[in-house]
């Protein structure tokens, strides 16, 4: 784990094999006291592609990209997670205002935006 305590930022890097869930990493930040401004999700996609707003099943939890673009087969990416909680207030509004067809708010589906 590396902290900046400058751009109030934590990188956390995590093993290959190793399953990675939203959830767990935002509760594991509010339990210490904090809370997330905006949460980043950076891997090789390994899977097929997928398309917009199709849920699919990743690590045993239910994600769908809502952005135009979505990762290509072994490729590099980096994501936004989408959602309340998962971002400031003024960025949950403005994702949810651009992404309005596809943002949804059910629990059991964790939205994302490729960046790259």
């Amino acid at each position: 784990m590396e902290t900046d305590i400058k751009s109030s930022s934590c990188n956390l890097t995590f093993r290959n094999d190793h399953v990675v869930n939203p959830s767990q990493l935002k509760a594991a930040v509010e339990d210490a006291g904090f809370f997330v401004g905006e949460l980043q999700l950076t891997g090789t996609w390994n899977q097929d592609e997928v398309e917009r707003g199709v849920s699919f099943i990743w690590g045993g939890h239910s994600y769908q990209f809502i952005s135009s673009k979505t990762p290509s087969a072994a490729k590099s990416f980096n994501c936004i997670v989408a959602g309340k909680g998962y971002l400031t207030d003024k960025s949950f509004k403005k994702l949810k205002n651009e992404y309005g067809a596809y943002f949804k708010l059910e629990n059991n589906i964790i939205q994302l935006i490729l960046v790259k």
